[in-house]
């Protein structure tokens, strides 16, 4: 059996650096307790409920808690070389512990903010094929009916 503990996705309104403090303290707590991971979501424009974003959380707590797995709880799809070289770096970062999970996601305004289409099924495994072909081939060229449009914003 595997225990992660999942950083919560949309704190009360405050302080961003207590914001932070309060996060990474219970990823100290789950390492000393011997869980097997941290989980952390995105959210975006997420006004009020601000919180350090999902790469660069799990990066610090890769180098604070070497011994866990780092798993992006849900990754919207919204630019897919963007997010294929932000967690290529993550699992790097990790000394290759990241487990990526990727959702096509339920509010629009989570795509309003990148200026992309929602996440519906096509466009989702154009980009989810993008990615896995990024993190497997030397070069890629690809087109897609939903990343062409996303190419042009």
């Amino acid at each position: 059996m595997t225990l992660s503990a999942i950083v919560r996705g949309q704190p009360p309104p405050g302080d961003m650096a207590q914001r932070l403090h309060d996060d990474i303290e219970p990823v100290r707590c789950a390492d000393r307790l011997g869980f097997d991971g941290i989980v952390k979501r995105s959210h975006y424009g997420a006004h009020l409920f601000d919180s350090v974003q999902q790469v660069p959380l799990l990066g610090y707590c890769a180098a604070i808690t070497p011994r866990l797995r780092i798993i992006c709880g849900l990754v919207l799809l919204h630019k897919p070389l963007d997010i294929a070289e932000q967690l290529a770096a993550l699992d790097l970062l990790s000394g290759g512990k990241l487990v990526f999970g990727a959702g096509i996601g339920w509010r629009d305004d989570k795509f309003k903010v990148f200026g992309v289409p929602p996440g519906l099924g096509a466009r989702f495994e154009e980009c989810r094929t993008a990615i896995g072909r990024l993190w497997t081939e030397d070069f890629v060229t690809m087109k897609g009916a939903g990343l062409e449009r996303d190419n042009a914003n």
